[in-house]
């Protein structure tokens, strides 16, 4: 895992802190559980409306690695913990996408 070289000086906001607790203990296994946590704040900590943040918690794997990044970062956490998530919740779908390639790909021999 990698580890941030330089954090803020600033203590963690309390939000980010509570958010930062649920990743490490598990209890966000899955990111659309973060639609309860402070979303106006992660809104505009990501520079997103709600409509976009919605449809990536509901589909992990559009989140962008900069937005990954940013939350990261803001909860001080190793931004593998929130691509753990992802890539958990995300296996069903990377699966049938990439079929979907391999069919199309032998359709075209």
């Amino acid at each position: 895992m990698a580890e941030w070289k330089k954090l803020p000086d600033e203590p963690i906001d309390p939000d980010f802190a509570a958010i930062r607790s649920l990743f490490l203990d598990g209890t966000i296994n899955k990111m659309y559980k973060l639609i309860d946590y402070s979303p106006s704040k992660i809104i505009k900590l990501l520079k997103t409306t709600y409509p976009l943040y919605h449809d990536k918690l509901k589909e992990p794997w559009k989140f962008g690695m900069q937005h990954i990044l940013k939350l990261a970062y803001a909860i001080r956490v190793d931004p593998q913990v929130i691509i753990d998530v992802i890539q958990r919740e995300s296996e069903k779908n990377t699966r049938e996408e990439y079929q979907n390639f391999l069919d199309k790909a032998k359709k075209k021999k």
